[in-house]
């Protein structure tokens, strides 16, 4: 199943995102899926603290193992494509530096230094921590097109 947030695309020096997260990231006070995990095989994952590539593994739950680990609005959110009302979350005013990383696995996703307001009701990001940390899916629905950013490791 896919991770739940939005990204949409604006132009500037670089690509900038602008990342509404809904509640599939976790905050931690301490950063495009490959060919290999569409394999099933190690993932290259970039480590925030250090800035050396990981190689993890594909995480495979079940429902169930999912319900588990998760709060009911997070497997809505992270394993049903729901969104929790915009404005509403924890993340949305929150203003302490660190990473915010995937509820599901731990990985690594944004950092607090590309937050931004976009006044979306979400919390915005400007870039991931890195490229490979996370992957996008064109997202046609609501009658709008949004491009979804996932987890790699727990999509």
């Amino acid at each position: 199943m896919l991770m739940a947030s939005c990204l949409a695309s604006l132009r500037r020096p670089r690509t900038v995102f602008v990342l509404f997260v809904f509640l599939f990231c976790t905050y931690d006070l301490y950063g495009t899926l490959s060919y290999a995990a569409a394999q099933d095989q190690p993932i290259p994952i970039v480590d925030s603290r250090t800035g050396k590539v990981v190689l993890m593994e594909k995480v495979r739950k079940s429902d169930e193992e999912w319900k588990k680990q998760l709060t009911p609005e997070q497997y809505a959110v992270t394993r049903k494509n729901g969104t929790e009302q915009a404005f509403s979350g924890i993340y949305h005013h929150h203003h302490e530096n660190g990473i915010y990383q995937c509820v599901g696995c731990g990985v690594d996703l944004f950092s607090s230094k590309t937050k931004f307001d976009s006044g979306t009701g979400w919390p915005s990001f400007w870039a991931p921590v890195a490229e490979q940390n996370v992957r996008t899916e064109l997202d046609a629905s609501w009658f709008t097109r949004r491009t979804e950013v996932l987890c790699p490791r727990c999509d």
